[in-house]
């Protein structure tokens, strides 16, 4: 018998390296990793297009040197790598991210290390 396939949830992969923002299918916390290239994600919350959205992101970033940055207007400080957007029902379950790439495009920042450092401190 085929175990049951996980739901797959709309969500918005924003790539530090290659300075892109676009969508991708998120099931299991294993997509998590993949798509950001780490081993443990930490899942701040920001306000994209006036809904509050989780941002998750590599728990360990500002310890690998890292060397591109994204700083999305609804949170207080650049963060080192790559992001996946995503929403979280009233349960704390994964859900479609309820922004669109569009809305994300309008919000986002690509910025070196050094642009990060001067502008942010970080």
């Amino acid at each position: 018998m085929n175990p049951t396939p996980l739901p797959l949830n709309r969500a918005i992969l924003i790539s530090s390296l290659e300075r892109t923002v676009k969508e991708v299918q998120v099931s299991c916390l294993h997509d998590l990793y993949r798509l950001i290239g780490c081993d443990m994600v930490e899942c701040p919350t920001a306000t994209i297009g006036g809904v509050e959205q989780d941002l998750w992101c590599d728990e360990e970033g500002l310890m690998k040197s890292p060397q591109h940055f994204v700083k999305v207007m609804g949170f207080h400080q650049p963060i080192a790598g790559s992001i996946v957007i995503m929403g979280t029902d009233k349960n704390g379950i994964m859900e479609d991210a309820k922004v669109t790439v569009e809305q994300v495009k309008a919000e986002v920042e690509f910025l070196t290390r050094a642009q990060s450092r001067h502008l942010y401190g970080v």
